[in-house]
């Protein structure tokens, strides 16, 4: 994946010191976020991102858009990420 072709991308610790985990965040242009994304999270629950669930969230975006709304996406990962910054294996 192209950092240039999706927005900004950004690697974080968490605040949990027995958190080994870092935090994936991207975000973009809502429709090139969306294009690689398998998941949504709706009401606390991830959930697989059916059609209907992207026909939903591209009319809310053309809605806003339409109003002249600036609309941003945003993705993050918590859990594949285990090499942090400078590739050091974890937090440990």
């Amino acid at each position: 994946m192209s950092v240039s072709s999706v927005g900004q991308v950004s690697l974080h610790e968490t605040e949990d010191p027995d958190d080994k985990r870092y935090l994936l965040v991207m975000k973009g242009a809502p429709e090139r976020i969306l294009d690689r994304c398998s998941t949504i999270f709706i009401n606390g629950e991830e959930k697989p991102l059916s059609e209907d669930w992207r026909d939903a969230f591209n009319q809310a975006y053309l809605e806003l858009g339409g109003l002249g709304e600036r609309v941003l996406g945003k993705w993050a990962d918590a859990g594949r990420i285990r090499d942090g910054p400078g590739s050091v294996a974890g937090r440990e």
